[in-house]
């Protein structure tokens, strides 16, 4: 089956694409990040009440699990369904970086003590991703578009719910853990609601076309 399956992924060039503008996307994100721009903070009072949680920091690490299954996962239970979630994703990356250049916002993060585990890989999170990028979240946005996406093409009830539990964790964890602020959060649910709709509306994302297995 995972030859089967790869087999067809190699022949499906809007598959391909997709992936590949996906990854150059994750490319401009570090880029942007690395920018000079000016920010501004959309912390309100009500972030300031939010306490750092550094448990939640392992459902944070594990969006990538999810972000990384759905790609596999949805291609190899429903091609259409693939192709739109992949133009959700990479049209909510590229949408994130537009508003990163001409709208950089920034979070403040609290210096982390302990030397556990939790709050290593906290420190490790701060060293390696600048606190920019912040509105929309990313890490929100694309846990939620794989939520959705997952839930439509799996029958397993198991599952749906486990992806449902982990999706939101991750949403909690990007405040608990101080990487972003409640209007990131607030926005990326709006984004991801627009451009769900977009993508389902569209009928150009309905492709008919079938790859032949040989």
């Amino acid at each position: 089956m995972v030859k089967d399956i790869a087999k067809r992924f190699i022949k499906d060039r809007k598959a391909i694409f997709l992936v590949i503008s996906y990854l150059l996307t994750i490319i401009g994100y570090e880029l942007v990040n690395g920018l000079n721009i000016q920010s501004v903070s959309l912390a309100t009072t009500l972030d300031s009440k939010i306490p750092l949680i550094k448990y939640f920091v392992i459902p944070y690490y594990m969006w990538y699990a999810l972000v990384l299954f759905s790609f596999i996962y949805i291609y190899t239970k429903n091609n259409e369904e693939f192709y739109k979630f992949a133009k959700c994703i990479v049209l909510t990356m590229l949408s994130a970086l537009i508003i990163f250049i001409f709208f950089q916002t920034s979070v403040s993060r609290p210096i982390i003590v302990g030397d556990d585990m939790f709050s290593n890989m906290i420190r490790n999170i701060y060293a390696n991703d600048r606190p920019v990028n912040c509105c929309p979240s990313l890490h929100v946005a694309l846990a939620l578009i794989c939520s959705i996406w997952v839930c439509r093409v799996s029958e397993n009830r198991i599952l749906k719910s486990t992806v449902i539990v982990v999706g939101y964790l991750i949403i909690l964890s990007t405040l608990f853990i101080k990487q972003h602020v409640i209007m990131d959060v607030i926005v990326a649910f709006i984004q991801v609601f627009v451009l769900r709709n977009i993508v389902d509306r569209n009928p150009h994302v309905e492709y008919e076309e079938t790859v032949e297995i040989r």
